[in-house]
C-alpha cells in the first residue's frame, strides 16, 4: 500500500468523523434548537460529501473491483442523504415552508383528526399524510354533499343543498361505480355507472 493511498485513506477518515458529528447534532435537534444552525451545517454538509466523493473516486482508481472500497462508497452515501432529507423537513417545518397550514393552526374535524398526536418536529409528515388521506378522499367528499342534500337544515336551504352539491361533485370529475348514499341518507337507489351531475339535475 502506497503512502499516496494511505494520505487518501486518513482523509476519508476525517470526512466520515465530520459525518458522524453532524449526525450527532441532528439527533439531539428539537423544538428549541436553532434551525439557521441546522441551515449553515448542511450547507458544509454537502462541501463534505463533495469532498469525499473526489477522494473516494481516487480512491477507488486503485482497485475500482475491490467490494470493500465500494462499500465504503455506499455506507457513505446512504448516511448523506438520509441526513439531508431528514435535516430538510425539520427546516421546512420549523420555517412553515413547503405546507399551506400547519397542524398547530387546524380546527374542527381536522383538529380531531390531528388531535392524538402531539406537535413535534418528527410527527410533522404523519399529521400531514393524516390531512392529505381525509380531504384528498373524494368518495368521502362525494358522500358528505350528498348527505347534505337529504339531511338539511331546513327546506329553504334544500335548494342551495343541491346546487353546492352539484357544483362540488363536479369539480371532483368522478363518476360514482358503486352505491354512494345509505339508506339512512333517504334512499337506497345506485347510481352505478351514472353521472351524480346529471341525476341531481333531474331531481331539481
Amino acid at each position: 500500500m502506497s503512502e499516496a493511498f494511505k494520505e487518501l485513506v486518513k482523509k476519508r477518515g476525517i470526512l466520515k468523523t465530520k459525518l458522524n458529528r453532524f449526525q450527532t447534532f441532528l439527533s439531539t435537534f428539537t423544538d428549541d434548537s436553532d434551525v439557521l444552525s441546522l441551515t449553515v451545517r448542511l450547507e458544509n454538509l454537502h462541501e463534505i460529501f463533495k469532498e469525499f466523493d473526489s477522494i473516494q473516486t481516487s480512491i477507488e482508481m486503485t482497485d475500482i473491483n475491490d467490494p470493500e472500497i465500494i462499500a465504503e462508497r455506499e455506507a457513505f452515501e446512504d448516511q448523506y442523504y438520509e441526513y439531508v432529507a431528514k435535516s430538510k423537513r425539520l427546516i421546512a417545518y420549523r420555517t412553515n415552508s413547503d405546507k399551506p397550514e400547519s397542524p398547530k393552526t387546524a380546527k374542527g374535524e381536522a383538529s380531531q383528526i390531528l388531535s392524538s398526536l402531539e406537535i413535534t418536529c418528527s410527527n410533522y409528515t404523519i399529521a400531514w399524510d393524516l390531512l392529505k388521506e381525509r380531504y384528498d378522499n373524494k368518495k368521502l367528499i362525494i358522500n358528505s354533499h350528498i348527505k347534505s342534500i337529504f339531511d338539511p337544515p331546513n327546506w329553504i336551504e334544500l335548494k342551495q343543498a343541491f346546487k353546492s352539491t352539484f357544483l362540488m361533485i363536479s369539480l371532483t370529475e368522478c363518476t360514482i361505480k358503486e352505491p354512494v348514499v345509505s339508506s339512512g341518507y333517504g334512499t337506497s337507489q345506485s347510481f352505478k355507472g351514472r353521472k351524480v351531475g346529471s341525476w341531481l339535475k333531474r331531481q331539481q
